[in-house]
C-alpha cells in the first residue's frame, strides 16, 4: 500500500460510527468508554491492519486508527525496526599499510589510540630517517 493510499477508509466500519468515538475530546469524562468502544469496532473491521499501517506510516497524531491510540502507536513506532541498513564494516587489515608484512602478534604494534602499526615498517622508517639525517650532517 502506498503511503497516501487511503482508499481503505471507505470499507472501514468506522464510517458509520460516531466520529466522537475515534476522536474523543481531551479531558472529557467518558474518554475511556469511547476508546473501548472504538477499539471494539476496530476489532471487527476488515481493514484494521491497513488502517493501522497507514496511521503508523503517516505518523497520524490524533484519534484511534487500526485499534490503537496515539500513545500505543508511538510505542509501536519506537519498537519498529528501521529500514536503514547498517554501514558495512571494513574487514580488519591483514597486511601492513605498505602491503609488505602480514600482521601477527610479533609484527604488530597497537598504540594508545588502538591503531595498528607494523613493527618492521616502523623500524625501516626509523632507519631511513636516520640515514637521511646522517646524509644531511655529512653534506653540511
Amino acid at each position: 500500500m502506498a503511503v497516501c493510499d487511503d482508499t481503505f477508509k471507505a470499507r472501514g466500519l468506522c464510517g458509520g460510527a460516531d466520529p466522537e468515538l475515534f476522536f474523543p475530546q481531551r479531558g472529557a469524562k467518558d474518554v475511556p468508554t469511547k476508546t473501548a468502544e472504538a477499539k471494539r469496532i476496530c476489532g471487527l473491521c476488515p481493514v484494521k491492519d491497513l488502517c493501522l499501517e497507514w496511521a503508523l506510516t503517516t505518523r497520524e497524531t490524533t484519534g484511534i486508527w487500526g485499534g490503537a491510540t496515539v500513545t500505543e502507536r508511538r510505542e509501536m513506532l519506537k519498537n519498529r525496526p528501521t529500514n536503514r541498513r547498517a554501514a558495512p564494516r571494513r574487514p580488519l587489515r591483514t597486511h601492513c599499510m605498505r602491503g609488505l608484512h602480514v600482521y601477527n602478534e610479533k609484527t604488530t604494534y597497537i598504540d594508545g589510540r588502538n591503531r595498528r602499526s607494523c613493527r618492521l615498517c616502523m623500524a625501516a622508517t626509523r632507519a631511513a630517517k636516520a640515514a637521511r639525517d646522517a646524509a644531511l650532517v655529512l653534506a653540511a
